[in-house]
């Protein structure tokens, strides 16, 4: 919840706390400022104080707020790498720093570049603050005014097709200078940023994420740009410009993780570069904790999983690194055209986010421009003849980085397949979920079979479905697991692809004494809707959070849907809840359905009244949750074309 600062309120949820986090440790901006507890209650009271910086803090600066006499120490501080906990450690004088990551750069791992796009943000000057002894006469005398006017005029003059963006640091326009800088330079064509509204911050994060280069001073900015992979950072260190502030210290130049310009010319020389110098990499490598998407997580599981005294370290030398989960996933993809529809890269993205590395392989075709787009999300691209199903493709992949190598490398296997539409949620609430359920393998959700229920010639088996399969080490370490996939038959067709496989992996390795888990609870669905994902997909996406969503709920057939919801909720209402209550977007959905089913024939008036009579026959007879079941798919694959069409996000 959102609480008015220094309020009442405030006051009493900070004395009722176990734990403050905070990202400023100074107490005056943490704690209520006005009142009699305001400098004494908070050294009274046992709650843990956690401390993740919101800047960057190596010690290469003389400033005079970063000194261990100023600062509040906390309990904890969890700082975004080695070289900031040894500063905070050992020159701010903080005690139990640790270094994981840092949170807020997780944004930028995975962003779009435009290769002509230029982010400018400039630190403010204490020479230039009101109240403080003022060097020049106006603000347009100054050094810094007319540093930023002529470098912007420059980028413009030499790039007239780049886009420039301006973000204000927020003492300029404390100080109202903004106004001034914007008249000066209103006919360079530059996006200006204010940091004061939440949708200004939201354009700053926009931009700053897709600009191929920052200019900027000695902003701490510049290790958030760095972060993002093939981006340039600029320091424009002027004598002139960068006066009159705080000064810089030798860490500074030893430890920064860009490329100083002095002139605007050397400016300009270095924007035509397009990509960062081999120095720089080399620092960027050495200096963040990790670059991977995972400091959140990492922090998160540091302060909710792991708190307690073994974790926390006084010496930087003693950090000790809290163990990620890592993952290889192998994705399989066939399509009879070779096309890939923009929700297989929404969810690849996502999972790329949760693995450390990501496989995919493609039975058959891949036409050039989804080869092209796949190459740049993906770790590897295996695209093969279209023989084995998902089954054999999973197989070839494993084969080629070894099993040996996967069980050596790796915590758990991800194998999925393309079947699905989402993540409706984010992976990682799935990930984070399973990781507290002890077991062996786990799968999205688990089939079961009726009693004396069969597949061609075979028993049916509980099983989990395998479109979504998590093995972990204790069976990629087991020589059974290669010996099983080495065994497999090489299926011939869709229901030997079943047989060889999908229902019987599952029992395979519960037999050797492996434990088998689900996400989805077993108690959302029964006998009845063993394909609960298909059938039950309103409650299992709206109720048990599922991510996913099978493609065929959409499939439509004859002019109805091919696999009716047994809800009592529709396709209809379950494309409203996608649109209303989460972040998925539903022309990803439409995309693909538009592309692969035949849309333009419909239910027709003579087959809907049919279908409604069956319906109210078959609820009025209904005697068990099975047979309600039953009497919802009959209504529900009534499908109308214009309002399924309205139901996608335009």
């Amino acid at each position: 919840r959102m609480v008015i600062h220094n309020s009442q309120k405030h006051l009493q949820l900070m004395e009722r706390s176990c734990r403050w986090i905070t990202s400023f440790s100074l107490r005056g901006e943490l704690f209520p400022t006005t009142g009699e507890y305001k400098d004494i209650h908070y050294n009274m009271l046992e709650t843990k104080w956690i401390f993740i910086p919101h800047g960057m803090a190596i010690g290469d600066k003389a400033v005079a707020m970063l000194h261990k006499y100023s600062w509040d120490n906390p309990d904890t501080t969890f700082a975004s790498s080695k070289a900031e906990a040894e500063a905070y450690a050992n020159i701010y004088g903080f005690q139990n720093v640790t270094y994981l990551g840092s949170p807020r750069m997780d944004k930028w791992k995975n962003v779009v570049i435009n290769d002509k796009e230029v982010f400018m943000f400039f630190t403010w000057r204490l020479g230039l603050s009101k109240g403080r002894v003022s060097y020049w006469n106006k603000f347009e005398e100054s050094p810094y005014y007319k540093t930023i006017v002529e470098i912007v005029a420059a980028v413009r003059d030499k790039y007239p097709e780049y886009k420039i963006n301006y973000a204000f640091h927020h003492e300029i326009v404390k100080a109202g200078y903004d106004e001034t800088i914007k008249n000066a330079i209103a006919d360079k064509d530059v996006n200006f940023i204010y940091l004061n509204s939440i949708q200004g911050a939201e354009e700053f994060n926009k931009h700053f994420g897709s600009a191929k280069y920052l200019i900027t001073d000695f902003s701490s900015v510049a290790f958030d740009f760095a972060y993002k992979d093939n981006a340039i950072s600029i320091y424009y260190l002027e004598e002139d410009f960068i006066s009159h502030h705080y000064d810089l210290k030798p860490a500074f130049y030893d430890k920064h993780l860009g490329v100083i310009a002095k002139s605007t010319e050397e400016l300009t020389e270095i924007l035509a570069t397009n990509k960062p110098t081999d120095e720089a990499c080399e620092r960027r490598e050495k200096f963040f904790y990790a670059l991977d998407d995972k400091n959140s997580e990492r922090l998160y599981n540091a302060i909710f999983k792991n708190n307690n005294s073994s974790e926390m370290f006084n010496d930087t030398s003693e950090v000790k690194e809290i163990e990620n989960t890592k993952r290889l996933a192998i994705y399989f993809f066939y399509d009879p055209e070779g096309i890939v529809d923009e929700y297989v890269y929404y969810y690849l993205k996502d999972l790329k986010a949760n693995c450390d590395e990501l496989c995919v392989v493609v039975n058959g075709e891949l036409q050039a421009e989804a080869k092209k787009s796949l190459e740049k999300i993906v770790d590897k691209l295996i695209v093969r003849e279209n023989v084995g199903f998902d089954s054999w493709a999973y197989k070839d992949a494993m084969r080629h980085y070894g099993y040996d190598f996967i069980a050596s490398n790796y915590d758990e296997l991800v194998l999925n397949n393309f079947t699905n539409f989402g993540p409706v949620y984010p992976f990682e609430d799935m990930f984070n979920k399973m990781a507290d359920v002890e077991c062996d393998f786990w799968g999205h959700n688990r089939y079961l079979a009726v009693p004396g229920q069969r597949f061609d010639d075979v028993a049916m088996q509980d099983h989990l479905q395998s479109y979504f399969t998590v093995f972990r080490k204790s069976v990629l370490q087991s020589p059974s697991f290669k010996k099983y996939w080495e065994q497999l038959p090489c299926p011939k067709n869709y229901i030997e692809a079943i047989k060889f496989h999908e229902i019987r992996y599952t029992k395979h390795f519960e037999e050797l004494g492996f434990i088998s888990r689900e996400y989805i609870p077993l108690g959302y669905y029964d006998a009845d809707c063993n394909n609960a994902p298909l059938y039950m997909a309103y409650s299992q996406v709206v109720e048990c959070k599922s991510p996913f969503i099978k493609r065929k709920t959409f499939f439509v057939k004859d002019g109805k849907f091919e696999f009716p919801i047994r809800d009592s909720n529709t396709v209809y209402d379950l494309l409203d809840y996608l649109n209303n209550n989460t972040n998925y977007d539903t022309k990803l959905i439409l995309q693909n359905i538009g592309r692969s089913q035949i849309l333009d024939v419909e239910t027709s008036e003579s087959e809907i009244v049919e279908i409604n009579s069956k319906y109210e026959k078959l609820k009025s007879e209904a005697r068990s949750g099975r047979e309600v079941r039953v009497a919802n798919a009959e209504k529900n694959k009534i499908y109308i074309k214009n309002e399924f069409l309205s139901r996608f996000k335009k």
